[in-house]
């Protein structure tokens, strides 16, 4: 009998060495099964064709020469939910157009979440920029794998939850902004985007403990050509850096999870390193991006997530190698998933721990918030690691060590954190946004009167951090008895966003409601007028006050 040869054979006879052609199995999630079962009575033996994963992710099918489209991501991933009784799909909300945004949720349990006490909820969501969708390809092949391939295992210790396509609008259009003109990652202080305000109410929803931003970033920047290279580090990974956010979560992220990921990816065979922004070195600093809380990693973070960033490789075009593109965002996924998996008790003791301190009841204002930070050197180390680099000349990968390195998050400012805010009810936007972000307000039943700080605004003076232009707000602090009157309104710090709202309010904070750069239109700017009282005041002692829960907008 004849030995029918499938095409898997076929790619045997090619020039393969060993190591490639396991990266090559194991990025195409690809099950191969040959029995051979031989038939000495007929001198043969019969072969069984390979079988492929299934459903095959809409770019598989069409062989890495097209994007996956909104609709067909949307029938791809109904088609999963018919094959596997390990997910759930929620619209979560629309684009400005009016594309539905999915989130996939997979557990191997009935009701996605209800073993909280055991199993940590893992949050993804990819394509917040639409001109970078690898992430989206990367995460539809991952959902097949969790629901019905090889990553089934994960799914006995942690709960998926993954939002592809953040931004379908601008994926449509190959943009980066939303349909809008709006940066979606630069939007998470004022939420005023459908799109990030949808992400922030599923977050909210269930509280993950765990969360991963997929991006890409384009390595041909015309910064580092003129100098003769690019940079060369297929995936970057790193977690959170705003010092606000518990120090056991920086630290276990930093020492343990940033590594490992690391390990496993260079172990697929692709380049890795720390996220960097900046460079190149001869010219401007590099720094490990940002402590804004207005992108997706920090603004989740700081509800004490152990939250991350990963960065694949982009090159010009959206298509230009998006299949190595896509593997090397595979790896990076799956990678995390299974070191979040192996460590999740730690990570849910961590979590817990940290929110729980949000929590407690603080007796006096004395607790401290660092308002303004930004990079800078460490004096005991001048340089990197080695950073993967490619020489356009040469055409030749090396690597180098890169100088002008600005790694610590240093404090420039801190304050005491005030018991609460109080505001006039006439400040319908700012309770407006606040309600965005779920936070919890108070109103007063009756006039009362109240010693509180206010601030007065000096000046503001134009300044540069982490590389951006923003504002120095010099304020002078006065102690005054006021009366606040009825329905103003009270934002206590104890609850779940207290790390965030002194972030959001205070004046000087260089992530703020006046402050943020993702849109002036939304921002509060008008309260930082020279010579005039900031109109949110601190309550700096606790004190009894006849209360009502404030109506929602």
């Amino acid at each position: 009998m004849i030995l029918v040869l499938s095409s898997t054979f076929a790619l045997l006879d090619t020039k393969f060495s060993l190591k490639e052609l396991i990266i090559y199995l194991k990025v195409k999630n690809a099950v191969f099964i040959v029995l051979f079962q031989c038939l000495f009575i007929c001198g043969g033996c019969q072969a069984y064709e390979i079988s492929r994963p299934q459903p095959l992710s809409p770019l598989e099918e069409c062989g890495y020469v097209k994007l996956t489209g909104h609709s067909e991501m949307m029938a791809y991933l109904k088609k999963i939910d018919s094959l596997s009784d390990k997910v759930q799909i929620e619209v979560i909300g629309k684009s400005v157009e009016g594309r539905e945004i999915p989130a996939v949720m997979l557990s191997e349990d009935k009701v996605f979440g209800s073993h909280r006490g055991v199993k940590p909820v893992v949050l993804i969501f990819a394509t917040q920029h639409g001109h970078e969708p690898s992430g989206k390809e990367a995460a539809l092949i991952l959902i097949r794998e969790l629901a019905t391939g090889s990553l089934q295992d994960v799914l006995k210790e942690l709960d998926v939850l993954i939002v592809p396509l953040v931004n379908p609008d601008g994926a449509a259009k190959d943009t980066r902004r939303n349909a809008n003109d709006m940066d979606l990652n630069r939007n998470h202080v004022v939420l005023s985007e459908p799109e990030s305000l949808a992400l922030h109410t599923l977050f909210l929803k269930w509280m993950p403990e765990v969360v991963v931003d997929v991006h890409e970033s384009n390595c041909m920047s015309n910064r580092w050509l003129r100098l003769g290279y690019r940079k060369n580090a297929e995936e970057m990974f790193d977690c959170v850096s705003n010092l606000n956010i518990s120090p056991a979560i920086m630290k276990f992220s930093m020492d343990v999870v940033v590594p490992e990921v690391g390990q496993l990816v260079k172990a697929d065979g692709f380049t890795f390193h720390r996220y960097i922004v900046g460079g190149p070195p001869e010219a401007r600093r590099i720094r490990h991006s940002t402590t804004n809380i207005n992108d997706g990693r920090q603004s989740t973070g700081i509800y004490n997530t152990f939250s991350f960033i990963l960065e694949g490789q982009k090159y010009s075009g959206s298509v230009n190698k998006i299949e190595r593109r896509t593997a090397g965002q595979i790896s990076a996924i799956t990678a995390f998933l299974k070191t979040i998996a192996k460590y999740r008790e730690k990570v849910l003791s961590v979590a817990r721990s940290a929110r729980q301190k949000l929590l407690e009841q603080r007796s006096s204002g004395e607790d401290v918030v660092h308002i303004r930070m930004d990079y800078g050197a460490d004096p005991e180390r001048k340089t990197t690691t080695m950073y993967p680099l490619y020489d356009v000349n040469s055409q030749k990968k090396f690597e180098k060590e890169l100088g002008n390195y600005a790694p610590l998050v240093k404090i420039k400012k801190s304050i005491k954190k005030p018991v609460a805010y109080i505001f006039s009810k006439n400040e319908r936007r700012l309770t407006e946004l606040l309600s965005r972000h779920q936070i919890e307000m108070y109103c007063l039943k009756k006039d009362t009167k109240l010693k509180v700080e206010e601030y007065k605004i000096l000046s503001l003076t134009p300044i540069t951090e982490e590389d951006k232009r923003g504002e120095d707000v010099e304020v002078k602090v006065q102690t005054k008895d006021v009366t606040m009157e009825e329905g103003s309104v009270v934002v206590f710090l104890r609850q779940r966003a207290g790390n965030l709202i002194p972030l959001l309010l205070e004046p000087q904070s260089n992530w703020g409601i006046c402050t943020e750069r993702s849109g002036r239109k939304y921002h509060f700017g008008q309260y930082l007028k020279e010579g005039r009282q900031y109109p949110i005041l601190r309550l700096m002692q606790p004190v009894e006050l006849e209360l009502k829960k404030c109506e929602k907008n």
